[in-house]
């Protein structure tokens, strides 16, 4: 009788074993920005956040995650004034909607090979007062525009701060 079972324990071991492979490697996802047929950068994204989809072009589309740790992203034109004012308008709008904001002046970033700008900060939700993180990055893409991605994390939410560096870790121009 054990023998007889063996194989069917080992079958269904296997099938077990592929269905999680299966949901593990469907539980995040390659998202494409502005759309996957002509797309200017891609970020893998956790198969649990939401998008929001960008209201109008050269809006930011947003990520929501299960924890309320957001991640925003765009493409802007490219010309030196429209960095310094993409890098202004991020900020304003940061300080408009939170409190006690703390940003520290853009320094130089690379990531993936792209050259660019990153800064990081402090505040508090309007809301409830509770403290975030903000960590901000604009990087010069290959076909001339650069890509603006930003997120916004509760400073107690480590699965949500991790899950949102990993999605920026991920960032490919394309």
């Amino acid at each position: 009788m054990r023998r007889a079972l063996f194989p069917l324990v080992a079958a269904l071991g296997m099938v077990f074993g592929l269905t999680a492979a299966a949901e593990v490697h469907a539980a995040s996802t390659t998202l494409f920005y502005p759309t996957q047929d002509a797309p200017s950068f891609s970020l893998v994204v956790p198969g649990d956040w939401e998008l929001e989809q960008a209201e109008e072009d050269g809006g930011f589309a947003t990520l929501n995650g299960p924890s309320g740790a957001q991640l925003s992203f765009r493409t802007v034109a490219a010309e030196k004034e429209d960095l310094e004012a993409a890098i202004e308008e991020t900020v304003d709008w940061v300080q408009k909607n939170y409190d006690d904001v703390k940003i520290e002046k853009a320094t130089d970033a690379e990531e993936n090979g792209l050259k660019g700008f990153s800064s990081a900060g402090t505040g508090k939700m309007k809301e409830d007062g509770s403290a975030v993180v903000f960590v901000m990055e604009w990087l010069m893409l290959n076909n001339g525009s650069l890509a603006e991605v930003w997120f916004c994390v509760d400073v107690n939410d480590k699965a949500g701060l991790a899950a949102a560096g990993k999605i920026m870790k991920s960032f490919r121009a394309r």
